[in-house]
């Protein structure tokens, strides 16, 4: 066995695995804008220590990648005085990508946002494409208040699936 390939094969079963349940669950209840990060969740799929337990980088095909997420809410007042909610950028970025090369065919799929043991989860709501992804209307948790972010990231080519994580993210306040 190489370098490695203990490892990864592991993780691409974990991350399979936990793919299986959140997508073989078709009743989770999710935080939606409005609700309290101290709702009480009613889902099937992940734990919150399930997604924490994500590695920070991961190796495609002899490249590795890394999760940056910025996360913000916009705290002027919305139409009627609406509170808005969570934007986030969150982006999967090759470490030093030699010039010239590509990146992998890779995708980010789902992402999740994990505060205590609250979970918001976007998946078909996802804007963008590829390795960068847009969330326009997550939670409403407090500015200065701090989120785990874990992405599932698709290897389109080869059908790989990866967990991957930017810990202790903090959400930072605009207008």
């Amino acid at each position: 066995m190489g370098r490695g390939e203990g490892t990864k094969g592991w993780l691409d079963y974990r991350a399979a695995a936990i793919l299986a349940v959140v997508l073989g669950s078709v009743s989770c209840a999710l935080l939606k804008p409005g609700d309290a990060p101290t709702s009480p969740l009613v889902r099937k799929g992940p734990t919150p220590n399930q997604l924490r337990s994500a590695p920070d980088r991961i190796s495609v095909a002899s490249q590795t990648y890394a999760l940056e997420a910025y996360l913000w809410r916009d705290l002027m007042p919305g139409p009627q005085g609406k509170l808005k909610p969570l934007h986030a950028v969150i982006r999967a970025s090759p470490q030093q990508l030699p010039v010239g090369a590509q990146a992998r065919p890779l995708r980010i799929d789902r992402v999740w946002l994990i505060q205590g043991e609250a979970i918001w989860e976007a998946g078909a709501g996802l804007a963008g494409e590829g390795l960068i992804r847009t969330i326009d209307d997550g939670p409403l948790w407090d500015v200065g208040g701090r989120v785990d972010v874990v992405a599932l990231v698709l290897n389109t080519a080869r059908g790989g699936v990866y967990l991957l994580s930017a810990p202790n993210e903090v959400i930072r306040r605009t207008g």
